[in-house]
C-alpha cells in the first residue's frame, strides 16, 4: 500500500473512532495482541478486524486514492464487499445499510457474538490503546459528530 493511502486510512481510522465504516465493530491498526486481550477474542478472529483502506467508490468502478474516497473498514467487510465480483462492487451506502441490518441480527461478522458483549465496556480503552491516551477526547468527539 502506498504511503498516501496509508495516511488516508489512518485519518479515517481516527475519524471513525477505531471502528469499521460498515459494521461499526472495533478495528485495530497495530497492537493486535493488545486488541485480542482487550476484547477477549482469539487471534484468528481478530485478523478479520484488521483495519484496511476501503475505497468507497471501488477502484474497479473508477474510484481514486483521494482522501474523501477512503474509509477504514475491517478486513471482513472489505473482503465481503468485493468477494467473487467480476463486475461493479455494491454501492458503499447501500452496502453499509445491508451490513448494519446483518449486524443487528448478529449474523454478519465471525467475531460479532464476542464483540457485541465486550464493545460497550471497552470502547474508550480501545481508542486509548490504538491512538494513545492523549487522542481519546478528539477521537470520541469526532465519532459523536459522525453519528
Amino acid at each position: 500500500m502506498n504511503i498516501k493511502l496509508q495516511r488516508f486510512r489512518r485519518l479515517a481510522f481516527i475519524r471513525q473512532g477505531c471502528r469499521c465504516y460498515y459494521c461499526n465493530l472495533p478495528i485495530w491498526e497495530s497492537g493486535q495482541d493488545k486488541f485480542v486481550a482487550l476484547y477477549k477474542i482469539g487471534r484468528r478472529k481478530s485478523e478479520f478486524l484488521k483495519s484496511t483502506a476501503e475505497h468507497l467508490v471501488a477502484q474497479q468502478d473508477g474510484g481514486t486514492d483521494l482522501e474523501e474516497n477512503i474509509a477504514a473498514a475491517c478486513f471482513w467487510c472489505n473482503r465481503m464487499r468485493h468477494h467473487n465480483r467480476s463486475t461493479s462492487a455494491p454501492d458503499s451506502v447501500k452496502y453499509k445499510q445491508w451490513v448494519t441490518e446483518k449486524v443487528a441480527r448478529r449474523c454478519w461478522h465471525p467475531a460479532i457474538g464476542l464483540l457485541l458483549i465486550e464493545c460497550q465496556q471497552y470502547d474508550v480503552a480501545c481508542i486509548e490503546q490504538q491512538l494513545g491516551a492523549g487522542n481519546v477526547y478528539r477521537a470520541s468527539r469526532t465519532r459523536n459528530q459522525i453519528g
